[in-house]
């Protein structure tokens, strides 16, 4: 689906998506060629969600700015993060609120440390360093 309207920034916080919404946006990130920021915090996204955005996120070359804050992601989504991280063009990276633990922190900094474009990641309230107290 192209983007007729040249948006650039969208806000999708607290709409109730689910990982099945996220196959469908997913396919549209994977064709967009405009949208610069995306915003999907407080939807249960999960991590079978994040499976299907990654999909299409590892084609978008415009998005410089996600958001998903608060969307259930855990270790395993975080995996799919990492290639979010290492491969795209996304500068600004929330995942404030999602327990990632140390297993998710661990593989987003593996991927922070590869030739990455991220200048800003938000991992407040992800469960980071809790076993170490």
């Amino acid at each position: 689906m192209q983007n007729p309207f040249g948006i650039e920034h969208l806000d999708l916080s607290s709409c109730c998506i689910s990982a099945k919404g996220c196959i469908y946006l997913g396919k549209i990130l994977g064709e967009n060629s405009s949208l610069k920021t995306l915003k999907l915090d407080f939807n249960k996204i999960g991590d079978s969600g994040m499976a299907h955005l990654n999909n299409g996120l590892k084609w978008n070359s415009t998005l410089q700015e996600l958001s998903m804050q608060y969307c259930g992601i855990t270790a395993e989504g975080a995996s799919y993060l990492s290639y979010v991280i290492k491969s795209t063009n996304v500068k600004e990276l929330s995942l404030r609120g999602n327990p990632l633990g140390d297993e998710g922190a661990v593989l987003v900094g593996r991927a922070l440390m590869v030739g990455t474009s991220i200048e800003s990641i938000d991992l407040a309230d992800t469960g980071f360093g809790e076993k170490a107290e």
